[in-house]
């Protein structure tokens, strides 16, 4: 039984870890998808919100900003950078969601805001009315979407062996992994809703599939 048991839990991390490659190279499929000018400033502002947001987790367990990095043998400006460049992906999957929730119709229900809500109030050990007097509801609403709309993009992509892929232009895009220290990044401010993305070290390419309006919702 123990042998079994051990041979399940193996084979679970294996198919998550393998399940966690794949959104993420899909999410990076789609975000190479967003073309046109985006200015600079959306960057900025989100490479700021994750450095807030890092700075905020790093907090919790009892460090400053400043200390964790001496900590980790990193310089200020070098995070900084790195947090700017996860922004990069970060504003353009954004947009591309916003495209994709808005053709798709999608709208989390009354009980799944709910729901959210529940499950953060036990998270964080707060009261239910407090805690919606810190997160607005247009927020958990917003958030909600965007798993449904990452979701439908996952369950809609296919991949295809690398020997039948296109022959890429450009070197690949530089993997936005954790820092030193085990501290993970935060996708959003309120960290609860996506999972971190992993490095994909598949030997495919994925290639997305929209539907034909989430298609059209992002030429």
């Amino acid at each position: 039984e123990l042998k079994k048991g051990i041979e399940e839990d193996i084979l679970k991390r294996k198919t998550d870890t393998a399940q966690r490659a794949f959104e993420d190279a899909v999410l990076e499929a789609l975000c190479e998808k967003v073309e046109g000018e985006i200015p600079d400033c959306m960057y900025d502002s989100k490479a700021k919100e994750n450095v807030d947001s890092f700075a905020q987790r790093v907090s919790q367990q009892g460090l400053d900003l400043d200390t964790y990095l001496m900590y980790m043998g990193m310089d200020k400006a070098t995070f900084e950078q790195q947090m700017r460049e996860r922004a990069v992906n970060d504003v353009k999957l954004d947009l591309a969601l916003e495209k994709i929730i808005a053709a798709e119709e999608i709208k989390p229900t009354d009980e799944a805001i709910a729901a959210e809500y529940q499950k953060m109030a036990d998270m964080y050990q707060i009261e239910l009315e407090r805690l919606k007097t810190i997160v607005p509801e247009t927020t958990v609403a917003g958030e909600l979407a965007k798993q449904d709309a990452i979701k439908l993009i996952v369950d809609s992509a296919v991949v295809k062996p690398a020997e039948e892929a296109a022959p890429a232009e450009r070197p690949p895009r530089k993997a936005l992994n954790n820092p030193p220290g085990g501290v993970p990044y935060s996708k959003q401010q309120s960290n609860h809703f996506f999972a971190e993305k992993g490095t994909l070290n598949h030997g495919f390419s994925t290639v997305y599939h929209r539907t034909d309006q989430s298609r059209r919702a992002l030429l």
